[in-house]
């Protein structure tokens, strides 16, 4: 027949595998020039193919590489206007010194809404209460650990005052952080945390009512500043964002407070601007109260965290606390 050729089945299958598309193979005969055209068309389709492939695998990496450098996002829960809190317990890429089972809840309070005092057994009646009665005595909607305290149980072992009423007046050189609040002449934040290194500290602090030392998370560039191998203890910690509001942090579990200083730094979102250390061990506790109910979180220590299921409430010397601005006292935004 002219111009057809007769293609032998074998040689058909070939070309069915080698060529399957665009083929005009019917009844074992074939047209030549289609046959040509069809290998080309062929040689395009795969090739788009490949390529194809290959986008979606640099799309695939693109996209796993993203998520290897990506940083957990925080889900802030609204608790009253101006009170949020949230869990931190970072996942990809966790800090190698904060265990799986840790995590770090945050209370942020926003200054306008919210004021913040400083409360002593020194200024009582001598006797250190648990969160819970300090914050029926005294209003608290938030309290924390205000700082450290010596062997009397009592004696800030940094510089503490509210008022003219003072815990201890004597600064100590190795702590390089202060939380000030209520400020005694305008222009200044309602709340700051000062560092000594690189923060005009010695001119602000006489201008605030309330004033509290303790020891830096970090350095001024967000690095922690203790060691790695440091020991491990629940913590409480206070912090002040770039946009003026007032972190109340606090860890249960027992890490380190390295791993700690990481996580803060692992989430970028939360705008730490300084931070400072406030308590640690079985001491270490936070409160808030929601709807007239109180939610509190103490301290475990290594070993009581194996045969405990959470910590215990312990008595405070000395507390932080946030009481929320009257109406009146509410300042504008």
């Amino acid at each position: 027949m002219a111009g057809l050729f007769y293609i032998r089945p074998a040689r058909r299958a070939q070309l069915a595998r080698d060529a399957p598309c665009h083929r005009r193979i019917t009844s074992g005969v074939a047209h030549p020039h289609t046959h040509g055209h069809a290998l080309a068309s062929c040689a395009v389709k795969r090739y788009d193919q490949r390529m194809a492939k290959l986008l979606a695998g640099i799309l695939l990496s693109l996209l796993l590489f993203a998520s290897a450098h990506a940083h957990d996002s925080i889900s802030w829960t609204s608790l009253e206007e101006g009170l949020e809190m949230a869990e931190l317990s970072p996942i990809s890429p966790r800090p190698a010194d904060f265990p799986p089972y840790a995590s770090i809840r945050v209370l942020r309070i926003d200054p306008r809404h919210f004021t913040f005092r400083l409360f002593s057994a020194r200024w009582e009646d001598g006797k250190p209460l648990p969160l819970r009665q300090w914050a029926r005595d005294k209003n608290l909607t938030a309290a924390i650990n205000a700082c450290m305290f010596q062997k009397d149980g009592i004696t800030a072992t940094g510089y503490m005052r509210e008022g003219e009423k003072y815990n201890n007046n004597r600064i100590a050189k190795r702590y390089g952080a202060f939380f000030a609040a209520n400020p005694r002449a305008s222009g200044l934040p309602q709340a700051v945390v000062l560092n000594r290194s690189h923060d005009n500290w010695q001119e602000l602090l006489p201008q605030y009512e309330t004033v509290v030392q303790n020891f830096r998370l970090t350095d001024k560039a967000g690095n922690p500043l203790w060691p790695e191998d440091g020991p491990v203890h629940a913590i409480s910690a206070v912090a002040q964002t770039a946009d003026g509001h007032i972190l109340f942090m606090h860890c249960t579990e027992p890490v380190s407070i390295h791993g700690f200083a990481r996580v803060l730094g692992h989430y970028p979102e939360l705008r730490v601007k300084a931070s400072l250390y406030a308590e640690g061990g079985k001491e270490a506790s936070l409160l808030v109260r929601q709807d007239g109910r109180m939610r509190i979180w103490g301290g475990v220590s290594a070993l009581r965290y194996l045969f405990s299921s959470g910590g215990q409430e312990e008595a405070i010397p000395n507390v932080l606390g946030a009481i929320r601005r009257q109406p009146s006292e509410l300042l504008n935004p």
